[in-house]
């Protein structure tokens, strides 16, 4: 399993930098940092991905792994979250800034699909124009 922390991953958008965390068939966790030194943590400082056409994408063709994402805020992203055929993927106490009205293939902070027994809690979702799409869930 891959766990990453994250404190503050900032890309300026380049026609080659599509996806900054791609994973297939993989166990990944994504978090902001614990900054109490508590258990449990009562303060964090925030990941951030900020103006990508993907922020996080996975995918996975069998129930055996599954994502978390926690305590991170997605910000200027064509395409936030794409989670694809997982089970049990967990989505917690984030922030999605959403700033391209959606359209088929992007504008939007979470995408779930084919995926099942998901946990998706604590978000806010946030668009300042037209009509966003914070989460998407497809079977």
């Amino acid at each position: 399993m891959l766990v990453f922390q994250i404190a503050v991953l900032l890309m300026k958008h380049r026609a080659s930098i599509t996806k900054r965390i791609y994973c297939l068939n993989s166990q990944i966790d994504v978090h902001g940092v614990c900054t109490s030194g508590t258990s449990p943590c009562t303060s964090w400082d925030y990941g951030l991905f900020k103006n990508l056409r993907y922020a996080v994408y996975a995918t996975e063709s069998s129930p055996s792994k599954h994502i978390e994402i926690d305590h991170i805020k997605f910000k200027n992203n064509f395409r936030g979250v794409y989670i694809g055929g997982m089970t049990n993927a967990v989505v917690t106490n984030n922030n999605f800034e959403i700033n391209t009205p959606y359209v088929e293939d992007g504008g939007y902070g979470l995408y779930l699909d084919r995926s099942t027994a998901y946990k998706v809690e604590e978000n806010n979702f946030y668009h300042e124009d037209g009509v966003p799409t914070g989460c998407r869930f497809d079977s």
